[in-house]
Formats: structure tokens, C-alpha cells, sequence
């Protein structure tokens, strides 16, 4: 069972691993959220359990930490990876103005 309802939702944010081992930065289009993560299509592989910092590209200074929880290839996709980020801290860190009940934490 989910934490909070996932709504598919496409916004621009830039993924920026926080492994000095795994160095990886790049533009993405996330697909689905909810107040608790989010799940984004990615050109480069992001490992299980990094942690990572997101910035949101239509807001300034808006960023959030969090870390990968799973990460599925794509096939036949422009895009090579799913890969499902959950947020350290819970809530409407997308700035939408109207959000499901659930997300009000």
C-alpha cells in the first residue's frame, strides 16, 4: 500500500548524485509523484541506495534530498532507466496547488 497517492505528472528537475563515486548529473522528466518520492526516466544508471539531490527546473532554489530505491531498465524508450527516488523529508516539494488529501502531512 502507498504512503500518499501517485499522480502521473511530468516535471522538468535536475538529478544530481550525491556519491563522490558515482558522479552523475543530469536533466530528467519525472513521470509519476507523490508526497513521498517520484519516479523519473533517466539516461544514466543511478545504483540502489545512492542519495541524491533534485531541483526542481521551473522554480528557483527549490531542491530536496533523497535517495534511489529502484532502478529498472527501459526497453524500446529514449530514456535507458526508471529509477524510483524517495524524498528524505515528506510533502508537497512539486509546488502543485492542488494535491490529494493524503499528501497533506
Amino acid at each position: 500500500m502507498r504512503r500518499s497517492t501517485r499522480i502521473e505528472r511530468q516535471i522538468r528537475i535536475l538529478v544530481t548524485s550525491l556519491d563522490p563515486g558515482k558522479r552523475v548529473c543530469e536533466e530528467c522528466d519525472t513521470i509519476a509523484l507523490n508526497a513521498h518520492g517520484c519516479g523519473v526516466r533517466m539516461q544514466e544508471k543511478i545504483p540502489s541506495g545512492t542519495r541524491v539531490l533534485l531541483d526542481l527546473l521551473h522554480m528557483d532554489k527549490c531542491s530536496a534530498k533523497g535517495v534511489v530505491i529502484d532502478v529498472v531498465p527501459l526497453e524500446n524508450s529514449e530514456a535507458k532507466w526508471l529509477i524510483g527516488i524517495e524524498l528524505e523529508t515528506a510533502g508537497n516539494f512539486w509546488g502543485l496547488l492542488e494535491v490529494p488529501p493524503d499528501w497533506n502531512l
